[in-house]
Protein backbone atom coordinates (compact mmCIF):
# COMPACT_ATOMS: atom_id res chain seq x y z
CA UNK A 1 0.00 0.00 0.00
CA UNK A 2 1.62 3.36 -0.86
CA UNK A 3 3.10 5.73 2.22
CA UNK A 4 3.12 2.38 4.40
CA UNK A 5 6.28 1.27 5.28
CA UNK A 6 6.86 -2.35 4.91
CA UNK A 7 8.15 -4.84 7.72
CA UNK A 8 11.57 -5.74 7.84
CA UNK A 9 12.05 -9.49 7.38
CA UNK A 10 15.30 -10.02 6.84
CA UNK A 11 16.25 -10.46 10.63
CA UNK A 12 13.27 -13.27 10.81
CA UNK A 13 14.87 -15.10 7.60
CA UNK A 14 18.11 -14.99 8.99
CA UNK A 15 16.75 -17.24 12.05
CA UNK A 16 14.94 -19.48 9.61
CA UNK A 17 18.43 -19.81 7.69
CA UNK A 18 20.09 -20.31 11.28
CA UNK A 19 17.14 -23.33 12.13
CA UNK A 20 17.83 -24.80 8.79
CA UNK A 21 21.53 -24.98 9.18
CA UNK A 22 21.05 -26.74 12.75
CA UNK A 23 18.35 -29.06 11.08
CA UNK A 24 20.53 -30.50 8.04
CA UNK A 25 23.57 -29.95 10.22
CA UNK A 26 21.55 -33.07 12.57
CA UNK A 27 20.86 -35.09 9.47
CA UNK A 28 24.69 -35.06 8.65
CA UNK A 29 25.04 -36.58 11.81
CA UNK A 30 23.17 -39.52 11.53
CA UNK A 31 19.76 -37.64 12.49
CA UNK A 32 17.24 -40.12 10.89
CA UNK A 33 15.04 -38.85 8.22
CA UNK A 34 12.41 -39.69 5.99
CA UNK A 35 13.42 -40.26 2.43
CA UNK A 36 13.81 -37.20 0.21
CA UNK A 37 13.82 -35.25 3.52
CA UNK A 38 17.23 -33.85 3.00
CA UNK A 39 16.53 -32.68 -0.38
CA UNK A 40 13.58 -30.75 1.05
CA UNK A 41 15.42 -28.97 3.72
CA UNK A 42 18.33 -27.89 1.71
CA UNK A 43 15.72 -26.98 -1.48
CA UNK A 44 14.07 -24.55 1.29
CA UNK A 45 17.41 -23.20 2.95
CA UNK A 46 18.23 -22.64 -0.73
CA UNK A 47 14.82 -20.42 -1.18
CA UNK A 48 15.12 -18.47 1.55
CA UNK A 49 18.65 -17.55 1.21
CA UNK A 50 17.86 -16.42 -2.25
CA UNK A 51 14.82 -14.31 -0.59
CA UNK A 52 17.04 -13.06 2.12
CA UNK A 53 19.47 -11.84 -1.49
CA UNK A 54 16.77 -10.42 -3.15
CA UNK A 55 15.79 -8.28 -0.23
CA UNK A 56 19.19 -7.58 0.88
CA UNK A 57 20.49 -6.53 -2.54
CA UNK A 58 21.27 -2.91 -2.99
CA UNK A 59 18.89 -0.22 -3.87
CA UNK A 60 18.63 3.61 -4.38
CA UNK A 61 17.04 3.78 -1.09
CA UNK A 62 19.63 1.97 0.53
CA UNK A 63 21.17 3.95 3.30
CA UNK A 64 24.48 5.84 2.65
CA UNK A 65 25.99 4.80 6.26
CA UNK A 66 29.08 2.13 5.10
CA UNK A 67 32.23 0.60 6.07
CA UNK A 68 34.66 1.05 3.60
CA UNK A 69 37.12 -1.84 3.84
CA UNK A 70 40.51 -0.99 2.46
CA UNK A 71 42.45 -3.97 1.22
CA UNK A 72 46.08 -2.26 0.36
CA UNK A 73 45.51 -0.82 -3.49
CA UNK A 74 41.61 -2.46 -3.07
CA UNK A 75 38.60 -0.79 -1.53
CA UNK A 76 35.13 -3.16 -1.33
CA UNK A 77 31.98 -1.06 0.29
CA UNK A 78 30.18 -3.33 3.34
CA UNK A 79 26.74 -1.90 4.17
CA UNK A 80 25.93 -0.80 7.78
CA UNK A 81 23.53 -3.55 7.77
CA UNK A 82 26.17 -6.37 6.72
CA UNK A 83 28.85 -5.30 9.29
CA UNK A 84 26.19 -5.11 12.09
CA UNK A 85 25.34 -8.62 10.92
CA UNK A 86 28.83 -9.91 10.94
CA UNK A 87 29.46 -7.90 14.39
CA UNK A 88 26.51 -9.80 16.07
CA UNK A 89 26.14 -12.90 14.64
CA UNK A 90 29.61 -13.61 13.74
CA UNK A 91 31.85 -11.97 16.44
CA UNK A 92 31.57 -15.09 18.88
CA UNK A 93 33.10 -17.28 16.45
CA UNK A 94 36.61 -16.76 16.73
CA UNK A 95 38.30 -14.61 19.79
CA UNK A 96 41.14 -13.54 18.03
CA UNK A 97 38.17 -11.67 15.89
CA UNK A 98 36.32 -10.71 18.50
CA UNK A 99 39.22 -8.45 19.50
CA UNK A 100 40.77 -7.37 16.45
CA UNK A 101 37.84 -6.71 13.61
CA UNK A 102 34.50 -6.61 16.05
CA UNK A 103 35.57 -3.13 17.76
CA UNK A 104 37.06 -1.79 14.82
CA UNK A 105 33.63 -2.59 12.68
CA UNK A 106 31.73 -1.25 15.56
CA UNK A 107 33.16 2.01 15.50
CA UNK A 108 32.80 2.12 11.48
CA UNK A 109 29.24 1.83 12.30
CA UNK A 110 28.82 4.15 14.89
CA UNK A 111 30.00 6.84 13.34
CA UNK A 112 27.11 7.03 11.19
CA UNK A 113 28.42 8.11 7.76
CA UNK A 114 30.42 6.21 5.42
CA UNK A 115 33.94 5.11 6.77
CA UNK A 116 36.97 4.04 5.99
CA UNK A 117 38.85 0.90 7.66
CA UNK A 118 42.36 0.07 7.25
CA UNK A 119 42.75 -3.85 6.29
CA UNK A 120 46.16 -5.30 7.85
CA UNK A 121 47.14 -8.79 7.19
CA UNK A 122 45.83 -9.95 10.59
CA UNK A 123 42.42 -8.54 10.03
CA UNK A 124 42.52 -9.67 6.90
CA UNK A 125 42.91 -13.69 8.19
CA UNK A 126 40.22 -12.73 10.53
CA UNK A 127 37.74 -11.69 8.01
CA UNK A 128 38.49 -14.47 5.91
CA UNK A 129 37.57 -17.35 8.53
CA UNK A 130 34.67 -15.32 9.43
CA UNK A 131 32.98 -15.09 5.84
CA UNK A 132 34.46 -19.25 5.05
CA UNK A 133 32.16 -19.98 8.14
CA UNK A 134 28.94 -17.71 6.62
CA UNK A 135 29.79 -19.05 3.09
CA UNK A 136 29.94 -22.54 4.81
CA UNK A 137 26.76 -21.83 6.76
CA UNK A 138 24.82 -20.89 3.51
CA UNK A 139 24.79 -17.25 4.30
CA UNK A 140 27.03 -15.31 1.75
CA UNK A 141 24.81 -12.86 0.18
CA UNK A 142 25.94 -11.13 -3.69
CA UNK A 143 26.43 -8.01 -1.49
CA UNK A 144 29.20 -9.66 0.65
CA UNK A 145 30.91 -11.84 -1.58
CA UNK A 146 33.11 -8.89 -3.14
CA UNK A 147 34.60 -8.56 0.35
CA UNK A 148 34.76 -12.24 0.79
CA UNK A 149 37.02 -12.10 -2.41
CA UNK A 150 39.35 -9.29 -1.66
CA UNK A 151 39.52 -10.73 1.94
CA UNK A 152 40.90 -14.45 0.26
CA UNK A 153 44.16 -12.20 -1.35
CA UNK A 154 46.89 -11.23 0.47
CA UNK A 155 47.15 -8.03 1.04
CA UNK A 156 49.41 -6.00 -1.61
CA UNK A 157 50.56 -2.43 -0.73
CA UNK A 158 51.21 0.34 -3.45
CA UNK A 159 55.21 0.20 -3.95
CA UNK A 160 56.99 2.35 -2.61
CA UNK A 161 57.58 5.84 -4.35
Amino acid sequence: MPGEKRPDIRPRLREFLAWYEEVLGRIEAGAIVAPGEQERVTAEASAVAHLLDLLTAPTWTEPLSAVILVFGEQRKRLSEEDARWICTSWGDANLAFVERVAPKLKAAIEAEHETRLLVDEEMRQDLLVIFERIEAAGYMTKRMRPVQEAAARPITLPPAP
